[in-house]
Parts: structure tokens; C-alpha cells; sequence
């Protein structure tokens, strides 16, 4: 009897390891809850010499969880990205058209945000629409 008895106990052990070691392991974030939250910043990347025409550019974002790259849409110079809230991103823009100046805007978004970039047309006046006499026309008060 008692042999009976340690051979199911011993049963019993071995069934519970491994119903132990097939339990499937939760999955956990490297990132604390209040940091997995996303958010989305989104704008227009347009000409800010003048005409304002939208413009086809290379948005390189650093910091947060992740860089990442983003091109606005060459037809109405849209853009959007996500990104984790709560952490420092810095978003440079260059246009993929020559003769324009970049921009840069460094940020914590807690929400959704909103953000345009109006590129200048660059002193060598190589943009498309521009010639040196009207950029000075336009620069002038």
C-alpha cells in the first residue's frame, strides 16, 4: 500500500512539472504601461517661400523607442507617423526637390499632434517657381 501510494505521488509530481513547463510564458513590454502608449504626429510639409506649393520630403525622426523614416506624399505634401507617447522626438526634414532650406522640430507628444513644416527656398534660388530677383521681391518688407 504504501508503495502504491509513493508511485502516485511520484505520478502526481512529474504530471505538475510538466504541465508547468507547457504553460505558455506572458509575454511582457520592455517598456513601462505609460510608455506604450502611441500617438500620432501628422502634417504638411509645404514651399514656405511663397507659393506654398506642397512638397515630396525625407522626415528622419530620433529618440523615442525607435528612429524611423517617413516621406510625405508628393501630391499634397502629407505626412504621419506614430510614435510611443510621453518620449523626446526630433523630426528633420529635408525636401527631395533641391533649392530648399530643412527644418527641424524636436518634441514630447503626449497626444496627437499636429505639425507643418513650411520649408524656405534656399539664398541659391533653385527651387522650382523661384529666380534670384523674385526670391529678393519676396524677402523683402
Amino acid at each position: 500500500m504504501l508503495l502504491r501510494t509513493a508511485r502516485w505521488l511520484s505520478f502526481i509530481l512529474i504530471l505538475s512539472l510538466f504541465s508547468a513547463l507547457a504553460a505558455p510564458a506572458q509575454a511582457q513590454s520592455a517598456l513601462p504601461d505609460d510608455l506604450t502608449d502611441t500617438v500620432v504626429i501628422s502634417g504638411v510639409i509645404a514651399d514656405g517661400s511663397g507659393h506654398g506649393y506642397p512638397l515630396y520630403a525625407r522626415i528622419d525622426v530620433t529618440g523615442g523607442a525607435a528612429s524611423q523614416t517617413v516621406f510625405s506624399d508628393p501630391f499634397t505634401g502629407a505626412y504621419s507617423l506614430t510614435t510611443q507617447k510621453g518620449l523626446q522626438v526630433t523630426l528633420a526634414v529635408t525636401a527631395l526637390i533641391t533649392g530648399y532650406e530643412t527644418g527641424a522640430e524636436t518634441l514630447i507628444p503626449l497626444a496627437d499632434t499636429p505639425l507643418n513644416f513650411d520649408l524656405p527656398a534656399g539664398a541659391e534660388c533653385t527651387a522650382p517657381g523661384y529666380t534670384t530677383c523674385c526670391l529678393k521681391r519676396l524677402l523683402m518688407p
